[in-house]
């Protein structure tokens, strides 16, 4: 196993190093990020009619008594 001297008699592992170096960042919710705003980016954009959303129709059956 490697290890680096890094100061004053402190030697660190390589996956140690590493992992100081990286403290503090989230690089994988960083990479989600991106990729999603990546993606958002190539969706087709939908086109809307304005109130076609809350339109619903109904079919209503009666039957007439004489």
């Amino acid at each position: 196993m490697t290890r680096f001297v890094v100061g004053a008699g402190i030697e660190l592992s390589q996956a140690e190093l590493i992992k100081r170096a990286f403290a503090g960042d989230d690089v994988q919710a960083d990479f989600e990020a991106a990729k999603a705003a990546e993606v958002e980016e190539e969706l087709p954009k939908q086109a809307r009619i304005p109130g076609s959303a809350s339109v619903f129709f109904t079919t209503v059956s009666c039957e007439c008594i004489n």
